[in-house]
């Protein structure tokens, strides 16, 4: 097409999807840090109905409405994958991994996405495999990291959960985390088989738009378990800001500003200034 502002402006679209939906998530989240509008019995589910709406309910709006059918599922003859794709996965995912394990309010998919652009992974193989090996490395490693001894750190979902019911005394503890994370392991190698034969048999037996009716009623019960009809109203906003991704083609993973626009904003010694100009401090 010839150049000129429509060219231009088709050309900003994506990325422009992009950035509004990292603002709106992030004023979002804003919003609930210093705004809470559920109960103050439910306040450790506050960002709870945010992520259902970001993430998960316009996923299963999108399989309601589609036509699409699940292909037959099978176990493949050949598991063999190339020692490139493997070496190459597991670089990007112990990068990626580690280093959402280290830096507060990053998760492991954005760490994996970050390594994955940064050690250019195509292959989808390779993808598949860096993106398991990140989740690993930044679970076990969050959760190590928070029992180091005498030098309790608590990165990452998993060291700040278990920081909530203990803290971390010297060497014993360390070594039985280290123990932990070593039967985890074995069961989790275990169970992987069995639970994706099962996993991939029941999903043949289903239609795609059943799980997904069954799955919008299970999010929509445990938000309002969770926190209430307000929670239910965050969840709506959430979506209507989740939908962007889907409908621009831009990376969903831009929903996550509303945990990274706040604690940026706090770490920066901001936050009540930008709380008062957005009007949610008095």
């Amino acid at each position: 097409s010839p150049p000129g502002w429509g060219r231009l402006t088709r050309a900003w679209m994506t990325p422009g999807a992009g950035l509004l939906t990292f603002l709106c998530s992030g004023l979002l989240g804003c919003m609930l840090m210093y705004r809470p509008i559920v109960d103050p019995s439910a306040a450790c589910h506050n960002l709870m109905p945010a992520f259902v709406g970001l993430f998960t309910v316009p996923w299963l709006l999108l399989n309601m409405m589609s036509r699409a059918r699940i292909p037959p599922q099978r176990t493949s003859v050949s598991s063999v994958i190339p020692g490139r794709c493997l070496a190459h996965g597991l670089a990007a995912g112990c990068a990626g991994g580690a280093f959402a394990a280290f830096f507060p309010a990053v998760t492991g998919g954005v760490g994996a996405m970050l390594s994955g652009h940064a050690l250019s992974i195509r292959d989808a193989r390779t993808f598949l495999f860096s993106q398991g090996v990140a989740r690993s490395t930044y679970l076990v490693g969050s959760l190590l990291l928070a029992f180091l001894p005498n030098h309790p750190i608590w990165r990452g979902s998993g060291g700040r959960l278990v920081a909530v019911l203990r803290q971390p005394v010297g060497r014993g503890d360390f070594f039985l985390a280290l123990a932990s994370v070593a039967v985890a392991t074995a069961a989790a190698s275990a169970l992987a088989r069995p639970a994706l034969c099962g996993a991939a048999r029941f999903i043949t037996l289903s239609s795609c738009r059943g799980i997904s009716v069954a799955s919008a009623l299970m999010a929509t019960a445990l938000v309002w378990i969770a926190a209430g009809t307000k929670g239910l109203l965050v969840t709506a906003v959430g979506a209507a800001i989740g939908l962007l991704p889907l409908v621009f083609g831009s990376r969903r993973l831009n929903c996550l500003g509303v945990i990274l626009v706040p604690a940026a904003v706090e770490m920066s010694g901001l936050g009540p200034d930008v709380a008062r100009i957005l009007g949610l401090l008095p």
